[in-house]
This record gives structure tokens, C-alpha cells and sequence, in this order.
């Protein structure tokens, strides 16, 4: 079957039926999460700021401080802070937060990818990310990029949807995780302006060129998600009297690093790239 745009047709992304769909969507999360899960019971917790992310979630439920440190966005803490709040106090509840977290990331790329792209792409990319062991390190101890992933991955697949189709529910929910993932960590803030971007000059999606309407969605989008990164830096500039206070905090700690001031600029650039690619 095939969708018609002008006088361009190309293959319908959705050919088979929505309950064939639900048990790839919901194998894929299960097959990530048991992997994820095996990964917690005989891994431990130590990997660069985890246990410090541990603390400050603490410090929201224990002193009632919502903004437990000046370093690091507080959406991340506000999550770890869900399970001591109610009362699970080992590291092991967060830890499994982080890995649903890495799971879900799974069948949303599916999900995105199938719009994008076709069936058979999507299944072999989201596999691709269940296996992959920097993604399962990542989902398996408590840092940020989980949760960076996976609200992002839920926000483009928002975008997507929400200007191909218009229905209110994916802008509301793909700028909804959009937003959380700009109070995680401040790349998803380059995210959001790159949606801008592309709404802004054309590009493609879905194998279609942005028409008028497309492209007023596409904008409506990139305003909605940047209410966060907007509010923080105007709290930023009214508190510290700088709308990047934190950016400025980071950019200082790492200037102070030993592991910086002794690593080369291309070093520097090239180090997350050789480890996703040796992983």
C-alpha cells in the first residue's frame, strides 16, 4: 500500500494492524527491560556522579530543597527522589526507575523510526539500541543520560507525529517530555532549537517536503518545549544574575579538571565517539 503527497507516493509507514504493533512495542520494552534488569542484580552503582545523584534526590525528600544543588538541572533529582518518597530507600529502586527508563527508550525508537523510515528499519535500530551495552550501562546506574535519552527519543517521536498528523495529544506529549528532558540535562536545549531549526527551513519528514501548515506546527512545537529552558534562565538571571549560571558553573568545574587540563581538544571530541563505537 501506499501514501499519496502531491504526485509522489511512498509506502504507507503503518501496514499492519495496531495489535501487531502493540506486541512489537510491547516486546521490545520487555526484552530491554529484562536485559536491563539482569544488568542491575550483578552490576554495582559506581560510575561517575551516580552515587552524588543519589545524595541530592535524598536532600529533595529529607530537606525539602527542590533545588538541591546549583550544578546540575533538578528534573533528575525530582525522579530518583519518587522511590524515597515512598519510603525504598536502597539504591537498587532508583537504579530500576533508570532502567524502565532505558527500556522505554526502545520501543519509541521504534516508534519514530517506523514513521521516519519503514517497519523492518525500526525493529532492526530499536534492537540494535536493547543490545547495545553503552545504552544498558547507562540504563543500569543513576545518572541523567537515561532519562536524557529517553524523554528526547519520546519528544521527537512527538514532533514527528504531531506534524504529520496535527492531533493535540502528541504536541502535548511530545513537548511534555521535551521539557523534561531540558530540566535533565541542557543538551536536549540544542534539541529543542534544532526542531526549530528544522520547522524553520523546511527539511523533510516523513519522506514529504514541510508545507505551511507543517511548518506552524512544527514552530508551535519548538515554543512549547522551551518553556523550560526559557523559565530556568529568566530563575537563572533574577537568582544569580547570569541566564547560564549553570552552564557557567560546568564550564569552570571541568576548566578545573586534571583529566581536562592534561587531555587534548581532539581527544576531547573524539572519546564519545570511539566508545559508542567500540560498544
Amino acid at each position: 500500500m501506499v501514501n499519496r503527497i502531491g504526485n509522489e507516493t511512498y509506502p504507507k509507514v503503518r501496514s499492519q494492524p495496531r495489535d501487531v504493533d502493540r506486541k512489537v512495542i510491547w516486546g521490545l520494552f520487555w526484552l530491554s527491560m529484562l536485559i536491563r534488569v539482569f544488568f542491575v542484580l550483578v552490576s554495582d552503582n559506581e560510575d561517575g556522579d551516580s552515587f552524588a545523584r543519589v545524595l541530592l534526590s535524598r536532600v529533595v525528600v529529607d530537606e525539602g530543597r527542590w533545588i538541591p544543588t546549583e550544578v546540575w538541572l533538578p528534573i533528575h533529582s525530582w525522579i530518583l527522589s519518587i522511590p524515597y518518597g515512598l519510603g525504598l530507600k536502597s539504591q537498587l529502586w532508583p537504579r530500576l526507575l533508570t532502567a524502565v527508563a532505558g527500556a522505554g527508550t526502545v520501543p519509541f525508537t521504534y516508534l519514530l523510526m517506523a514513521r521516519l523510515f519503514d517497519r523492518r528499519a525500526a525493529l532492526a535500530g530499536a534492537v540494535i539500541l536493547a543490545l547495545n551495552p553503552l545504552h544498558i550501562r547507562f540504563s543500569v546506574v543513576t545518572v541523567s543520560e537515561a532519562f536524557l535519552v529517553f524523554f528526547s527519543t519520546v519528544g521527537l517521536w512527538g514532533f514527528t507525529e504531531w506534524v504529520s498528523q496535527g492531533r493535540y495529544r502528541y504536541l502535548a506529549s511530545g513537548a511534555l517530555a521535551m521539557n523534561l528532558a531540558c530540566g535533565n540535562r541542557m543538551e536536549a536545549w540544542l534539541l529543542v532549537g534544532a526542531l526549530l531549526g528544522v520547522a524553520l527551513m523546511g527539511g523533510n519528514l516523513a519522506r514529504s517536503g514541510f508545507k505551511a501548515e507543517a511548518r506552524t506546527r512544527g514552530i508551535s512545537f519548538g515554543v512549547v518545549s522551551s518553556m523550560f529552558a526559557v523559565g530556568w534562565m529568566i530563575f537563572s538571571y533574577i537568582q544569580y544574575g547570569d541566564a547560564l549560571h549553570i552552564a557557567t558553573l560546568n564550564t569552570e568545574r571541568v576548566k578545573a579538571d586534571v583529566v581536562y587540563q592534561s587531555s587534548t581538544g581532539w581527544y576531547t571530541m573524539v572519546f564519545w565517539p570511539v566508545v559508542l563505537g567500540a560498544s
